[in-house]
C-alpha cells in the first residue's frame, strides 16, 4: 500500500490536451436526432499517440464525481509511443490497470498511472503473487474512491484465453492524489460463484452490487446490496422475491431469469429509470442492448437493441466487446455508450494501433427510455 503512495506521488497527475483548446470540450456532432453513430470526435480526444499518455486500452468503466469530472478506468493499458499507426512490441507491452480524470467543462483529460524508474507499472496490484486486476467500476463517498477489482491469474499456457477470475476486491483511494487507502477482499463472490463489481448504482440508503453468474455456460444477472458503511462487511442478497443473508441464495434479478448477460454490464440512475445495458455474450456478437426498470432489482423491460458494431465479421480477426454506458456526458438527450475493440491475433493490436482503442457511439436518451 505505501509502495504505491510513493509511487504515485513520484509521477503526479500527468496533464494534456488531446485537441486544440478551441475544441476542448465533449460534444456531439450534428446529426439526426433519432440516430446512433460512432462519435468520431470524442473516440478519437480518448487516446493519444505520444509516450505519458494513454495509447491503447480496454475496460472503459466510468464513475461520475461530485465535483463535476468522471473518472474512467481501463484494464490493459498501453503507455508507450505510436508511430504511423503501429506498436512496438515492448515488454512488458502494456500495464494490467489505469485511470483517467475527464473534465467534461474543460475537455482536459489526465492519465493515472505510476511511473517508478522510468517504467510504467499499474495503479493497482493484488497481494497474490503473479496475479492482476482488471477493474469493475466504483462510487465516489465522503472524499474517497470506492473501486471494485477483479483477481485474475493465467490458469493455463494459452497466451490469449488462459486466464482465468479468481476473486474480486474492494479499494480505496483518496481523492486528491488518488493514494490507496484500503485493499481488502470481498468474500460474497467466492461464496456463490458471482462475479460482482461490474456495475454499482446507488439508491436511497443503499449501495447496490451487480454481477454476472456462469452456470451451465450461461451468464445470468444477479444483484446484493449494503449499507455505504457496511460495504466491506454486510451484504445482502437477492433471492428472485426478497433479501438475505445467505449468498448462496442468490437468484437472477426479476425480469432476466432467461436472459443471457456479458460478464461486463452496467446499471445506472437515468431521469428516474434504472437502466441496465449489456452486450450479447460470445466473440463477435455485434448487439448492444438495454432494458429499464422501476427497481434496482427489477423487473427489467423494454429490451431495445441500440447498436451492433461493425468491426466483426467478413473474414476480420477484429471483434467488439465490454459495452459501458456513460450517461453523466449528456447533452441535447445524448449520452455515450463506449465499446471495445481488440484482435483475436495478437500481433495485429501492434501493426494497427487504432484495433486496440475504445469506440464512442452516441445514443438519443429517448431510445433507452423508449419514449
Amino acid at each position: 500500500m505505501k509502495r504505491n503512495i510513493a509511487m504515485l506521488a513520484a509521477v503526479g497527475l500527468v496533464t494534456f490536451s488531446c485537441q486544440p483548446k478551441e475544441q476542448q470540450t465533449f460534444t456531439t456532432q450534428n446529426i439526426d436526432s433519432d440516430s446512433v453513430f460512432v462519435d468520431s470526435v470524442f473516440t478519437a480526444k480518448m487516446m493519444v499517440d505520444h509516450e505519458g499518455g494513454i495509447t491503447g486500452a480496454d475496460g472503459t468503466y466510468s464513475i461520475p464525481l461530485k465535483d463535476g469530472k468522471s473518472l474512467f478506468l481501463f484494464g490493459d493499458t498501453f503507455t508507450h509511443q505510436v508511430t504511423d499507426n503501429s506498436r512496438e512490441e515492448l515488454k512488458p507491452a502494456f500495464i494490467h490497470n489505469s485511470f483517467m480524470l475527464a473534465d467534461q467543462e474543460s475537455g482536459q483529460l489526465k492519465p493515472i498511472y505510476p511511473v517508478e524508474h522510468g517504467k510504467h507499472e499499474a495503479i493497482a496490484e493484488p497481494k497474490e503473487e503473479g496475479h492482476w486486476y482488471w477493474p469493475g467500476t466504483g462510487y465516489e463517498e465522503d472524499g474517497k474512491l470506492y473501486v471494485f477489482m477483479s483477481d485474475f491469474y493465467q490458469k493455463t499456457d494459452d497466451p490469449m484465453w488462459g486466464f482465468a477470475w479468481y476473486a474480486t476486491d474492494l479499494l480505496v483511494y483518496d481523492m486528491n492524489e488518488f493514494s490507496l487507502l484500503k485493499q481488502e477482499r470481498i468474500p460474497f463472490s467466492q461464496e456463490n460463484d458471482v462475479h460482482y463489481g461490474h456495475a454499482v448504482t446507488r439508491d436511497g440508503e443503499y449501495v447496490y452490487i451487480y454481477g454476472a453468474k456462469s452456470v451451465d455456460g450461461h451468464s445470468q444477472a444477479h444483484v446484493a446490496r449494503a449499507k455505504h458503511e457496511d460495504i466491506f462487511t454486510d451484504w445482502e442478497f437477492f433471492n428472485g422475491t426478497e433479501w438475505v443473508k445467505d449468498p448462496k441464495q442468490s437468484q437472477p434479478m426479476k425480469g432476466l431469469e432467461t436472459v443471457e448477460v456479458s460478464e461486463q454490464f452496467n446499471v445506472v440512475n437515468m431521469h428516474g429509470k434504472f437502466v441496465l445495458l449489456t452486450q450479447q455474450r460470445g466473440i463477435g456478437e455485434p448487439e448492444i442492448f438495454t432494458f429499464t426498470s422501476d427497481s434496482p432489482t427489477g423487473n427489467w423491460d423494454n429490451k431495445v437493441s441500440i447498436y451492433k458494431t461493425t468491426e466483426q465479421g467478413f473474414g476480420k480477426n477484429t471483434y467488439a466487446y465490454n459495452a459501458m454506458i456513460h450517461p453523466q456526458f449528456e447533452k441535447d438527450g445524448r449520452i455515450y455508450v463506449s465499446y471495445n475493440v481488440n484482435s483475436l491475433k495478437y500481433e495485429e493490436v501492434f501493426a494497427d494501433a487504432s484495433i486496440y482503442r475504445p469506440r464512442f457511439i452516441s445514443v438519443p436518451v429517448k431510445k433507452i427510455l423508449g419514449e
